[in-house]
């Protein structure tokens, strides 16, 4: 156990700038990590490297924290059962997860804050500007994520089946390409009351969800994909101005998009100010919902602008049987 403990100043080459432990059970809490990095290529773990499973970080204050053109800006675990909580994590760097890079299943995130964190590199190959997350049943909760950015997973790059993204606020980020705050690959994905604001991607504003049967529930942002009770606003991309769904099936319920939009100034088309749908399947339903000042712009007008609304292309799968219930659309 480490406990009550300030690190200032600290720097290693490979691995934990300031804690390298190879083995399980790890507990660190109540401490401090200021100005801490790991300087070789490849490095892990700015601040900590854990290799080993059942780790607990606990009321832990992370910043100006660094992997250089590695991962893990603060935090780089390779196990199962991670935890970390009631932590802060700002100013973090690395090549891939600014703050957090965890490699293993159930990972937890929870009742934590991250501010100004980024992932990049020279090749721009980078995901996850806050948090990269690989495996299965990997979880955040209750977190607040303010101004990040990569290229790929603005805030949270998760690549594992059921991901569960719950009770967080996401607020000014961007990706280069796609996922302005969020990029999940992998089925049963579930996002769930959380609140998205002001993100921006190519593909996917706020969220670009590239596998099946994920589902968005009781969100303010926001296959088979479900949104329920959900508000988006003020988020943008080329196509997909909130969310972009390239996974299969997708349900929207109860939820509002306010002034998301989909824009280029280039020769590219601009499709679905709200949401863009690349395929899905015959239960894919809108239903009670609200779409407000949502637009499609194309500002040099070499193409059409689809959808100011919603775009849904019939993709690589056949959508027949689609439907809209109960929904209001103003001023789109």
């Amino acid at each position: 156990m480490i406990t009550e403990s300030s690190f200032t100043y600290s720097n290693a080459t490979k691995k934990g700038g300031a804690i390298n432990v190879e083995g399980d059970n790890v507990n660190i809490t109540n401490s401090n990590f200021t100005t801490v990095s790991v300087d070789s290529p490849s490095s892990q773990g700015g601040a900590i490297h854990v290799g080993g499973k059942d780790v607990d970080i606990i009321n832990c204050r992370f910043n100006r924290t660094r992997a250089f053109n590695g991962n893990g800006g603060a935090i780089h675990v390779s196990g199962a059962n991670a935890n970390i909580t009631d932590s802060t994590f700002e100013l973090g760097s690395a090549k891939e997860g600014g703050a957090i890079y965890i490699t293993g299943v159930n990972a937890t995130v929870d009742h934590s804050s991250f501010k100004n964190n980024t992932a990049v590199s020279s090749n721009n190959q980078t995901g996850g500007g806050t948090i990269y997350l690989l495996g299965a049943d990997a979880t955040v909760s209750y977190s607040n994520f303010t101004v990040s950015h990569a290229r790929t997973g603005g805030i949270i790059f998760i690549k594992g089946d059921r991901a569960n993204i719950t009770h967080s606020n996401f607020n000014m980020s961007m990706a280069e390409t796609t996922g302005g705050a969020v990029y999940v690959a992998g089925v049963n994905a579930t996002i769930d009351t959380s609140s998205f604001q002001n993100h921006n991607a190519h593909e996917g504003g706020a969220v670009f969800i590239a596998g099946s049967n994920t589902n968005v529930q009781d969100n303010k942002l926001g296959p088979h994909t479900y949104i329920y009770n959900s508000t988006f606003k003020d988020n943008s991309a080329f196509t997909g101005g909130a969310i972009y769904n390239a996974g299969g099936t997708a349900v929207v319920e109860k939820s509002n998009f306010t002034s998301n939009i989909a824009k280029t100034d280039d020769d590219s088309a601009a499709h679905g100010g709200a949401i863009l749908w690349n395929g899905g399947s015959n239960f894919d339903a809108i239903i009670n919902c609200y779409f407000e000042d949502n637009k499609a712009m194309n500002l040099n007008g070499h193409h059409f602008a689809c959808g100011g609304a919603i775009y849904w292309s019939r993709g690589p799968t056949s959508t027949k049987n689609a439907k809209i219930v109960n929904s209001t659309f103003y001023n789109n």
